[in-house]
């Protein structure tokens, strides 16, 4: 047997018969999964058969040095190794970046039902809880991009720091329908880089700034657009605000005539018709986001979901409550042995959508509801809105 196994508990010997003079054949070990009635052997704990040795893709540890991670190495299969990243951050399959959850709204005001307020002090107090107290306490990762120019300065690329996803700075404004949109990023050069594509809804999100309006986003590292400008298309006559193409097309349609996009202004995410609509684009490049995983566990006679993704707690049940009575509610709420629950941002409960499904509710949180549900986020433009998340229509997952 090769080196890193071990004889098989089940096939440790085989018996042949000594028939005319000689052996029937001689006996050979073979590996558990091909033993056939022969001695097998098993690859040891955390070592995978490969078809001729037992190997071990932590052997000389690849996540030693690792920016974001605890060092440790986690054998997967023959080939696959995951590293345990740092609180906040999740393995996206090369390296600890943080997911949507964890990455701040950068929303740093407080607000009543009608106006802006002095952020409460005390969780007894009216409206305590919002989005802006929990990031200033430290709950989530502050947006951090990196400006990098080449020798042409028109392709200067933004780098951000937490999900590691490179962005095209200066795109060129083009308005294209979707398909044009797509084979737009599929073909493009930029920066050096020739492996560019169009964003998922997720990944706008991790870069828009809701505590800004027209545009939501940071415009010293993001395209400087105007989205109350309106544009007219000479071809089809269509008037159309800033908005931006993402990769991922309407599954409930059967025909995938419809694909979302993105409103420069708010951030909000809507679907449009493919071959009507013409859009503008910006391009990205890098490893697609982690997913939610989830695990469901009783405690205490409470049922609770875990994301293992962001590492984020959910509260299994759903309850109806005013905005200000919602924030109040998780403040107080006793619920599985814990007592620090708390309203989520709209980062955090975005990061349970899954826009891949074809029918509501558009999550695979178990027993997602299809409905809107608050967020402490507060919406800029207009005090008197605070952010939904809702996992019923396609036609607007965050709005």
């Amino acid at each position: 047997k090769p080196a890193n196994s071990e004889w098989s508990s089940e096939n440790t010997s085989y018996t042949m018969e000594y028939t005319d003079g000689g052996w029937p054949t001689e006996i050979d070990a073979r590996y558990i999964s091909l033993s056939n009635g022969y001695c097998g052997f098993s690859c040891i704990e955390n070592y995978f058969w490969n078809g001729s040795e037992c190997l071990n893709p932590c052997v000389g540890n690849p996540c030693q040095g690792l920016e974001n991670s605890t060092e440790e190495c986690i054998s997967k299969n023959v080939e696959e190794y995951e590293c345990s990243c740092e609180s906040k951050y999740t393995w996206n399959g090369s390296e600890c970046v943080v997911p949507l959850g964890r990455i701040c709204t950068n929303q740093d005001k407080c607000y009543d039902n009608s106006s802006l307020i002095t952020c409460p002090s005390s969780p007894r107090d009216d409206f305590f809880g919002q989005d802006a107290q929990y990031a200033a306490a430290g709950y989530c990762k502050p947006q951090s991009f990196t400006l990098l120019t080449f020798s042409d300065e028109d392709e200067a690329v933004v780098f951000d720091n937490n999900t590691k996803l490179m962005w095209q700075h200066t795109p060129t404004i083009q308005w294209l329908l979707w398909g044009s949109a797509k084979s737009y990023c599929n073909s493009l050069t930029y920066g050096g880089y020739s492996d560019w594509r169009l964003p998922s809804p997720i990944e706008f999100h991790t870069i828009s700034d809701i505590n800004k309006y027209g545009p939501a986003f940071d415009t010293n590292y993001f395209p400087k657009l105007t989205p109350t400008t309106s544009i007219l298309f000479p071809e089809d006559g269509i008037l159309s605000s800033a908005r931006f193409w993402t990769s991922q097309e309407d599954n409930s349609d059967p025909t995938k005539a419809k694909a979302y996009y993105i409103q420069y202004g708010d951030s909000s995410c809507f679907i449009a018709t493919k071959t009507e609509k013409k859009y503008n684009v910006m391009c990205v490049r890098g490893s697609e986001l982690p997913k939610p995983s989830f695990t469901t566990e009783t405690i205490n006679g409470d049922v609770v979901v875990t994301d293992s993704t962001t590492k984020l707690m959910w509260q299994k049940t759903a309850v109806n409550r005013s905005w200000g009575g919602a924030l109040n509610y998780c403040e107080k709420l006793k619920y599985a042995g814990h007592i620090d629950w708390r309203l989520p941002n709209r980062n955090e409960l975005a990061s349970l959508l899954n826009y891949e499904k074809s029918s509501g509710p558009y999550s695979d949180f178990p027993g997602m509801q299809s409905k809107g549900f608050y967020t402490s986020s507060t919406y800029t433009n207009g005090y008197s809105a605070a952010w939904v998340v809702s996992f019923n229509i396609n036609s607007g997952s965050t709005g």
